[in-house]
């Protein structure tokens, strides 16, 4: 079994500082310890307070699609809705 490196970017109390980019926000190789209360200068860096993060890559993942679905649902109703305003109106439901 690999063993997992212990940094900080993959620590639950470490918090990554990000930036304004154009269009997005960017990620910066620095952060926060929400456990030592002080700023990490690298994110590679180690200490003796590391904890695994609990939350996977797939749970993150199932929760980001639950609610995409739930989203997706939300405009299924609106999609329904403008077209019996139309069907009513004859007319463009957006002007």
């Amino acid at each position: 079994m690999a063993e997992v490196k212990k940094e900080c970017w993959s620590c639950n109390f470490y918090r990554p500082y990000y930036t304004m980019g154009y269009c997005r926000f960017d990620k910066q190789d620095l952060g926060y310890c929400s456990r030592s209360k002080e700023q990490v200068a690298d994110k590679h860096s180690t200490c003796g307070m590391w904890r695994r993060n609990h939350w996977s890559r797939n749970m993150r993942k199932q929760v980001a699609l639950r609610s995409l679905l739930e989203i997706l649902q939300n405009l299924e109703h609106v999609r329904i809705i403008l077209e019996e305003e139309h069907e009513m109106n004859k007319t463009d439901p957006l002007e």
